[in-house]
């Protein structure tokens, strides 16, 4: 699964000179605000109707792990068919997902102050963690390295990825670009408040 983080990498520098918080303090609460998303942002575990482009992509998977057992393709009828089972599958599966997220936002809350956990997106009750736990979370420590890291290892054996592929993925994109806009917002509310307290007129 790959990130587009191109637009993270130019805001998250900006962000940080109009920011009061220290680099770790930053780095933390951007991680759990993009955890808390991801969990809102994946599907609900309900089975939908089958996209016409999901369709194609559980294809050609179906059609490559096919050739690589030297057994021919499927097409037409033949293939609708082992789609829509593995795509209710995978559907079923995302509860699942859901669930990787909340260990890394748990460990995450016992290094974000309350006062920087307010507008991260409201806990999903869909998402409940049943066993051992399946994800986790690095804080940020202040030093030469400073990172956050957030794991998710919520892969059912049987998955071979398609729920990480078609749902996993593009709802952690979705978070990071929800931060990013976040982010953007924050930047110019700081520029127009620096305008006006210099007596420049803003729109």
């Amino acid at each position: 699964m790959r990130l587009n983080t191109s637009e993270w990498d130019k805001v998250f520098p900006k962000y940080m000179e109009h920011s009061k918080r220290d680099l770790a303090t930053a780095l933390n609460a951007k991680a759990f605000f993009i955890a808390r998303r991801a969990v809102v942002e994946t599907p609900k575990a309900k089975l939908t109707r089958l996209s016409r482009k999901t369709g194609a992509i559980l294809g050609r998977i179906v059609n490559k792990r096919r050739g690589q057992a030297g057994d021919k393709g499927l097409y037409g009828v033949e293939m609708a068919k082992v789609v829509e089972i593995i795509y209710q599958a995978r559907r079923r599966s995302v509860a699942f997902l859901k669930s990787g997220w909340l260990p890394a936002i748990r460990k995450l809350e016992q290094s974000v102050d309350p006062k920087y956990r307010r507008g991260a997106a409201k806990s999903d009750r869909n998402a409940k963690q049943i066993g051992k736990a399946k994800g986790s979370a690095t804080p940020a420590r202040t030093g030469w390295r400073c990172t956050a890291r957030i794991e998710n290892a919520a892969l059912a054996k049987h998955d071979k990825k398609e729920a990480l592929d078609l749902f996993g993925g593009p709802a952690l994109q979705r978070a990071f670009d929800y931060e990013v806009q976040s982010m953007n917002e924050y930047i110019a509310r700081k520029m127009r408040d620096t305008a006006k307290a210099h007596g420049v007129r803003t729109r």
